[in-house]
Formats: structure tokens, C-alpha cells, sequence
């Protein structure tokens, strides 16, 4: 990966990187082995500083996929994919504002047949759109809170109908003392499926941080 700083506010990234997967048996009684094909994923971004509170950033990431194999045999093309997200963040004092959107975009798979490649006739893997805004703020002299809230839409598939979920929650953090701080999360979603049901849901976590 590479980063250049064009001026004092504004810098260009760019990174290359390969994942190879080795092959493998799935199961005892198989003949040959599984050999899933390598990964090739290219980005490339920027992060601007509007200002002395405020940043913009935007990445750009396209993967694409080598073709399976099984028992040396050319069987399966993942689709490419293409993500981009774009963020926006403010600083005042101890608090921050910070929106993420992102995209996702998958290609239809392709499987072989007769030796030729040919792509699925329908895509099962829908385009997806996320917004998400936090507002993180200072309580007292040790303990932050923040607000949070989502919105994710999912194109129709020819398995999936047009999905919209929103999520709103609060996500405080308490230092327990200066090396642990205890980040606790809850969240509340509403799930609306299209020519379907709603849905709810209801999240907790709880974590731990330590700094030694």
C-alpha cells in the first residue's frame, strides 16, 4: 500500500493485495482435492481536511476472483465485487459526529458447464446501500456516550425481495479505571421486507478494553 500526501490537507492512497488459498479435501470419502481460486483486491482513496475540526475520506475497493478448481478441473468463478464508502467526520473538543455511507455491488457467479464459463441466470447476492451516523460525547470527566443510527437498503434478487432495515441505539463507554474501559452497546432494529413481514430485533454487548 501506498499513501502521498499531495499537500498539507490532502492525501491519496492506493493498495494492491493477493490471498491465496491452498487446496483441500471438505471430506474424507472425496476424490481430489478443492483448490478455491486466489484473491485480487485493488483500492485506492482519498482523506481531505476541510477544515481544523473536520476530515472527508472516500475508498474505492474492487476484488475480483481466480477460477475454482476440483481435482485439477476448472469448475466455479466467484463474481466480482466493487465497494465504495465515503465518510465525513467532526471534531469539537471532546466530541465527535462522524457519517459513514458505503455501497456494495456484487457480479453474478459463473459455473462451468461443457468447459465454458457461463454466469448464473439470476443474481442471489443483492446491491447494497448503508448510511450510519455516530455521535460520540464526552460524560463527566472519564465516561463517554454516543448515539447511533443506521439505515441499510437491499435490492430485490430472485431469492431476496427489496429489504430496508434501520437500527438506532446508544453505545456508552466507561473507564472502570485509566488501563480498562467498559463499552457497552444497545441497539434496537426494525426490519421491513418488502411484499413480506417486518421484522425486530434487540442487541446488547458488553466488552472489555485493556492498555497495559
Amino acid at each position: 500500500s501506498w499513501a502521498i500526501a499531495l499537500s498539507e490537507t490532502f492525501v491519496l492512497g492506493l493498495g494492491l493485495s493477493v490471498q491465496y488459498r491452498g487446496p483441500f479435501t471438505p471430506f474424507e470419502s472425496m476424490t481430489g482435492q478443492y483448490d478455491p481460486g486466489e484473491e485480487f483486491l485493488v483500492t485506492g482513496g482519498m482523506d481531505v481536511r476541510l477544515s481544523e475540526t473536520t476530515t472527508f475520506s472516500t475508498d474505492l475497493v474492487y476484488t475480483t476472483y481466480g477460477k475454482d478448481l476440483l481435482d485439477g478441473e476448472e469448475t466455479y468463478k466467484a463474481g466480482n465485487k466493487f465497494v465504495t464508502h465515503v465518510q465525513l467526520k467532526i471534531n469539537k473538543g471532546y466530541n465527535e459526529f462522524r457519517l459513514f455511507c458505503r455501497y456494495r455491488s456484487k457480479d453474478k457467479n459463473q459455473i462451468a458447464i461443457a468447459g465454458t464459463f457461463l454466469p448464473d441466470e439470476q443474481k442471489t447476492i443483492p446491491n447494497q446501500f448503508d448510511i450510519m451516523a455516530r455521535y460520540r460525547f464526552r460524560m463527566g470527566q472519564r465516561h463517554y456516550g454516543a448515539l447511533i443510527g443506521e439505515l441499510k437498503f437491499f435490492d430485490e434478487t430472485s431469492v431476496w425481495n427489496k429489504t430496508k432495515i434501520l437500527a438506532f441505539g446508544l453505545n456508552p463507554e466507561f473507564s472502570l479505571s485509566p488501563n480498562v474501559k467498559m463499552p457497552v452497546q444497545l441497539k434496537y432494529s426494525i426490519c421491513d421486507i418488502e411484499n413480506g413481514s417486518k421484522l425486530t430485533g434487540f442487541e446488547f454487548g458488553l466488552g472489555l478494553y485493556f492498555s497495559f
